[in-house]
């Protein structure tokens, strides 16, 4: 058979090659077929080289691009599963934590937090932080976001009924978007007892203040 013959054999070839790859390729290598079979043998063989050199970028781009997207995915992959691990130990507390970013929004909230503060976890996020407390403890919290020491207060949420302890840590190193963690205890009946403690002084004072004994103090 004529070289000519078998160099048509080869452009047909590579054709289908190409339109493996991408239509877009397909279409581009019929074009060019077409031209170069009006050419001589020898611009036919220089041709073929150049079209073979062009299908080899192509696959070896294509086969690149795949491997890049697939460790992307695996990349996200194993960083959701850690993320889920982390939220699902968090869950787990019988602490309130709650992660608050630079603007002081909470980006995430974990049950017991949602739990004491009367809310739901979805409810809370993206929320300013100070939106959930009273008026009244608003400065305080704004502080506590903006000291570089472990800053604890005290405060009454309404929605829940509950005296919560807060305890402020600014992170040092902002990973994922996390300015501070804060912790969140529910101290309801130590302040229940401190009140009925405080009635019993009360009451026992007006006894001896009555009775013209010295004032307890």
């Amino acid at each position: 058979m004529a070289p000519r013959v078998w160099n048509i054999m080869f452009l047909r070839v590579l054709c289908i090659i190409s339109l493996l790859v991408s239509p877009t390729c397909f279409a581009f290598s019929q074009k060019v077929l077409v031209q170069i079979l009006e050419l001589s043998s020898e611009t036919i063989k220089i041709g073929l080289i150049a079209l073979t050199v062009v299908i080899v970028l192509l696959l070896m781009f294509v086969i690149i691009i795949k491997v890049q997207l697939s460790n992307s995915r695996n990349k996200q992959t194993q960083y959701g599963k850690a993320l889920t691990v982390k939220q699902s130990l968090l869950n787990d507390f019988k602490v309130g934590m709650l992660h608050v970013n630079l603007a002081g929004e909470i980006i995430f909230a974990n049950r017991v937090a949602a739990f004491f503060l009367g809310s739901k976890e979805g409810t809370l996020i993206n929320r300013l932080l100070i939106e959930v407390f009273d008026d009244d403890v608003q400065k305080s919290i704004n502080a506590a976001l903006t000291s570089n020491q472990y800053v604890y207060l005290q405060t009454y949420v309404a929605a829940s009924k509950r005296h919560l302890q807060l305890g402020f840590s600014k992170q040092s190193d902002i990973n994922h978007g996390i300015a501070t963690v804060i912790s969140l205890a529910d101290v309801s009946n130590y302040q229940h007892k401190i009140k009925q403690q405080s009635s019993h002084l009360d009451s026992l004072n007006q006894r001896l203040q009555q009775t013209g004994l010295a004032r307890l103090s």
